[in-house]
């Protein structure tokens, strides 16, 4: 990427739904703030990256190329534009929305404002980091998290695929215990780092880089009485037999990511592993699942919509997938 001349530089394109979080994923390296909204409410979400340097326009179309490839769509056509900076970063951070999902309230650096009276207060900086609080995926997994931590104390909890280390942070907050959060990417080990220690917390969480189930750390702490993963249908699906054998006898998963229509796939992958459901939340179009193994705590809590919850609103300069 080429230095900029005080404006700023801005791709954007559109993709399906189902293949937003991939593409931010892999946009991350082309921005300083990634966003993405839905863009004509027939499925397709609108993806932007802002930076201060010029993108390497052949670099990008092999990222979009290869990204599509795995998602099994035809790549997007971004558009690479100059905007003016006018400030855009700060204005950013000051138009910064909370987020409340259960009892966490999520916020910036700076809050305007007061916490709310009994609120989890998180400051959090996602930046490329997936994990903002804004998407339904994260609420739906704030909202598993508060739900469990008025019925269990967790003693010894993971977050898998942590991101910006949101639900990590959600744990530690709530129950005052110990978690592992591990992420395949350097720069969401850092994030999640840094965030832990920014809310006070870096006592209790420990970030670790590490590729599923095959770390180091994760097989030297396991077994989990909780685990939490925030990722995708798939991989969730392949990862089954290894998630539930790192859960104790009794232990609870928190899975999201997922579709309405990705649940049968997933529950039916999981119960042939002995475990069972036990918990949903429906937040818009997507689902999160509280799984139980054999011994779990009794059913933890009937179906939840969209509206039996406060649903939050748009947070942050990192992702919204």
């Amino acid at each position: 990427m080429k230095a900029g001349d005080g404006k700023l530089w801005r791709i954007s394109f559109t993709v399906p739904e189902g293949a937003a979080r991939a593409f931010a994923d892999a946009l991350a390296p082309f921005g300083d703030s990634i966003s993405c909204f839905e863009s004509d409410g027939k499925g397709r979400h609108r993806l932007s990256a802002i930076g201060a340097c010029e993108p390497d326009a052949s670099a990008l179309g092999i990222m979009l190329a290869t990204t599509a490839a795995g998602q099994g769509i035809e790549p997007p056509k971004a558009r690479i534009e100059k905007v003016p900076a006018d400030g855009w970063l700060e204005a950013g951070r000051r138009r910064r929305r909370t987020v409340t999902a259960g009892r966490f309230f999520v916020h910036g650096a700076g809050l305007e404002g007061i916490v709310p009276p009994g609120a989890l207060a998180l400051e959090l900086e996602a930046g490329p980091a997936f994990g903002s609080g804004s998407h339904e995926t994260t609420r739906g997994c704030l909202i598993a998290i508060d739900r469990l931590a008025k019925r269990r104390r967790f003693l010894n909890s993971l977050d898998l695929g942590c991101g910006s280390g949101i639900l990590a942070l959600a744990i530690a907050r709530a129950m005052k215990r110990p978690v592992l959060a591990v992420d395949i990417d350097d720069w969401a080990v850092r994030t999640a780092a840094a965030n832990a220690r920014s809310n006070g917390l870096g006592a209790l969480v420990r970030v670790a880089q590490g590729d599923g189930f095959s770390g180091s750390e994760i097989r030297r702490r396991a077994p989990y009485d909780l685990i939490v993963a925030n990722i995708l249908a798939r991989p969730l699906v392949r990862l089954a037999p290894a998630l539930v054998r790192a859960l104790r006898m009794g232990g609870v998963a928190i899975l999201s990511g997922l579709l309405h229509s990705d649940q049968a796939a997933l529950i039916a992958a999981y119960r042939a592993q002995g475990a069972r459901l036990i918990g949903r939340d429906r937040l818009g179009d997507w689902s999160t699942l509280t799984i139980g193994r054999r011994g779990d705590l009794s059913r933890i809590g009937q179906d939840h919509a969209e509206g039996s919850h406060r649903p939050g609103g748009v947070f942050g300069r990192g992702r919204c997938v």
